[in-house]
């Protein structure tokens, strides 16, 4: 089932419930910003995402890409397969000598969740042995 929804779930303190469950669910995580007013109803700077979940539990194991501003640049991450360079949030637009939202594919950008990322996860940032509940950081790639 796919869901487009604010990503409050993946940071809320409260969420740990939830987010047990949907970790177990959980198959892709595509996190956007509405810098390109795809929905112009929302505010530009809103964080939300499109989640692919399985009807089933299972070991949580996800792919993510954060960072997104356009759907276009995800189909791309998953056929790219060059060996260039990550680039920012931003990047220089030749034609207009102005910095740009970044909508260029990477599949460098395609990050794997699983047991030992989520255990990473929650040691790192909430010095915690949870992993199971942590909270969601967004990564911009996997070098990362």
């Amino acid at each position: 089932m796919g869901l487009i929804h604010p990503e409050g779930i993946y940071d809320d303190p409260k969420g740990q419930v939830l987010r047990r469950e949907l970790y177990q669910r959980l198959k892709f995580h595509f996190q956007y910003i509405n810098e390109l007013s795809l929905f112009p109803e929302v505010h530009h700077s809103t964080i939300y995402g499109t989640q692919i979940y399985s009807g089933t539990k299972s070991t949580p194991a996800f792919f993510s890409i954060s960072n997104l501003f356009h759907p276009s640049t995800v189909y791309g991450c998953f056929v790219d397969r060059s060996s260039k360079p990550v680039t920012g949030i931003k990047v220089l637009d030749k034609k207009s000598n102005k910095m740009i939202w970044n909508t260029e594919p990477n599949s460098a950008r395609i990050v794997e969740f699983g047991e030992s990322e989520l255990r990473i996860l929650a040691n790192t940032f909430e010095n915690s042995s949870e992993w199971e509940v942590t909270k969601l950081v967004s990564v911009h790639a996997n070098q990362v």
